[in-house]
C-alpha cells in the first residue's frame, strides 16, 4: 500500500510562496490491487460505479474489475469503447462518457485505460461534478495525476480545466505487459520534460513568471533516475517499469502542485499538439503523445544548444499581432483559428505587463546560458536515451518531414499561451536562423 501521508496531501508554505493541496488520496501499485480497490469504494460508500476502457485495456484489467466489484456485490455499470476505431480524446468520446453518467446517475467513474481513456474520464467527470479513480493498464503517460486534460476540440490540441484522480490502482504485472509502443510512449513523455523545465526557467528568468523549485525537482529527479536505467527498461524488469510510472506520476503530481502544465509541458509539446493537427487534416498519420514529445525534445534541445551562438540578448520585439497575422491564423487553422488568435493575445498582453522585467533585470546571454546549465548538461544523455529506446533524431521520423518541422517551429508557439524557446528566438530575431541551423545539422549527422 502506498497512501499518502498528510504532509504529501498538504504542503504548507512551500518555499515558492504557495500552499499546495495534492488531492490523489491514495496510490497502490501492487498485484492484490483488486482487493484493495473493492475495500476502498466500500469504505467511501459508493455504489453508483461507471468503468469505462478500450478493448485492449479491458482485456488486460478492467474485465478483472468488473468481476471483483461484482463479486463483492457492488453491480458496477461497464462501457468498453469497441477498438474498430482509434479512440480520441473528441467531442464524440466526451459525449458518450456524459451520456452514461447521466443514464445511470454515476457518482463515481473508474477509468481502466491508459492516458486517452483518462483524459477523457478527468474531463468529464470533472463536468459533471463526480468522483474519477484512476486504473492505468500502461505507464504510457503523466495524464494519471494530471489536473488538466489535452482533449482533440474540432481537430485542435487544446488543454482544459480537468481533475485529479482521488485514487491511483494498478498491478506492476500489467503494466509490464503493457505493447511496446506505450511504454516507449511514457518514457519520451517523462523525459522530453528537460525542455519543459528549460522553458519554465527561461518564462521565469525573464518574465518572472511563478515558479516552484519543489516542483521542478520534482520532475527533474524522476526523469534523471529514468534515464539511468533505460537498459533494465528495453528489457521489461519490473524494477525499471515501476520506476517509470512513479516517474510519470510525480510529474502529474508537480503539474497539480504548480496548478498550471508548466513542470511537464513546454515547446516540445506544442510541436506535438501541431502534429495532432496536421494528422487530423490528414497530412501524416498520428502516433503516440509520448513518442512524439521525445521526438520534439530532440529538436527544443538542438535550439537550446545553438544559444550560445547569438551575440547576447535584446529586449524583444513585439509579436505584432495585426489583422494581417489574424487572416493568416484563418488561413492556416480554419475552424480552429479563433483559439489560436486567443492564447496569442493572451501571450501578448501577459509579456508586456511583465516587460518591466527586462528594464530592471537587464538579462545577459551570459546568465542566461548559467540559467540553463543543468538542463543543457543532461542533453546529451537525454538524446541518447531517447534513441536507445527507439525514438531516434532524424527528419521523417513519424512521418514528420522537413516542410512540416519547418512549419511546426513557426507555429508550435502559436498554439498556447505559455511563453517558450520558439517564443524568446521570435522575439530576438533570430528563429528563422536557428530552423536553418537545426535542420541543417540534423542533415548532416549520422543515423543512428
Amino acid at each position: 500500500m502506498e497512501a499518502l501521508s498528510k504532509e504529501d496531501h498538504f504542503i504548507h508554505q512551500c518555499v515558492c510562496g504557495r500552499d499546495h493541496v495534492i488531492p490523489i488520496r491514495l496510490i497502490e501499485i501492487d498485484e492484490n490491487m483488486l482487493n484493495a480497490l473493492s475495500r476502498y469504494l466500500k469504505s467511501e460508500q459508493m455504489s453508483r460505479i461507471l468503468i469505462i476502457a478500450d478493448e485492449n485495456a479491458n482485456k488486460a484489467l478492467g474485465q478483472e474489475v468488473f468481476e471483483q466489484l461484482e463479486r463483492v456485490g457492488l453491480s458496477p455499470h461497464a462501457y468498453v469503447f469497441p477498438g474498430s476505431v482509434r479512440l480520441l480524446p473528441d467531442e464524440q468520446a466526451i459525449d458518450k462518457v456524459k451520456e452514461l453518467i447521466r443514464t445511470y446517475n454515476v457518482e463515481v467513474v473508474l477509468a481502466v485505460g491508459g492516458g486517452v481513456i483518462n483524459d477523457i474520464v478527468r474531463y468529464t467527470t470533472f463536468l459533471e461534478r463526480i468522483r474519477y479513480i484512476s486504473i492505468p493498464t500502461a505507464p504510457s503517460g503523466d495524464a494519471f495525476t494530471s489536473n488538466v486534460a489535452p482533449l482533440l476540440l474540432n481537430g485542435l490540441k487544446i488543454t482544459k480545466q480537468a481533475q485529479t484522480p482521488e485514487a491511483i490502482f494498478t498491478k506492476p504485472s500489467v503494466l509490464c505487459a503493457a505493447p511496446w509502443v506505450l511504454i516507449q510512449s511514457g518514457f519520451g513523455d517523462l523525459i522530453a520534460k528537460i525542455t519543459a523545465l528549460s522553458d519554465w526557467k527561461l518564462s521565469c528568468f525573464l518574465y518572472g513568471e511563478y515558479f516552484c523549485n519543489k516542483a521542478y525537482q520534482l520532475v527533474r529527479d524522476s526523469l534523471i533516475e529514468v534515464i539511468q536505467h533505460v537498459e533494465e527498461l528495453l528489457k521489461r524488469e519490473a524494477h525499471a517499469v515501476k520506476m517509470l510510472f512513479a516517474g510519470l506520476v510525480q510529474s502529474g503530481v508537480a503539474i497539480a502542485m504548480a496548478d498550471s502544465p508548466r513542470p511537464a509541458s513546454g515547446s516540445e509539446h506544442h510541436c506535438s499538439h501541431l502534429w495532432d493537427f496536421f494528422a487530423s487534416r490528414h497530412l501524416r498519420e498520428y502516433a503516440p503523445h509520448g513518442i512524439q514529445v521525445g521526438y520534439a525534445a530532440h529538436w527544443m534541445m538542438e535550439f537550446y544548444s545553438n544559444l550560445d551562438s547569438l551575440k547576447g540578448v535584446i529586449e524583444p520585439q513585439n509579436y505584432g499581432i495585426t489583422k494581417d497575422w489574424q487572416r493568416e491564423m484563418q488561413l492556416f487553422y480554419g475552424t480552429s483559428a479563433n483559439e489560436i488568435i486567443d492564447a496569442q493575445m493572451q501571450k501578448q498582453e501577459w509579456m508586456e505587463a511583465r516587460r518591466g522585467c527586462w528594464k530592471t533585470n537587464h538579462p545577459t546571454l551570459e546568465q542566461l546560458l548559467q540559467l540553463l546549465k543543468p538542463e543543457m548538461e543532461l542533453f546529451a544523455q537525454v538524446k541518447q536515451a531517447l534513441t536507445t529506446m527507439g525514438i531516434p533524431w532524424e527528419i521523417g521520423y513519424i512521418g514528420v518531414d522537413e516542410a512540416m518541422l519547418r512549419d511546426t517551429f513557426v507555429h508550435a508557439k502559436e498554439l498556447r499561451s505559455r511563453y517558450t524557446i520558439l517564443d524568446f528566438l521570435q522575439g530576438q530575431g533570430e528563429l528563422q536562423r536557428f530552423i536553418d541551423d537545426v535542420l541543417q545539422k540534423a542533415r548532416e549527422a549520422p543515423h543512428i
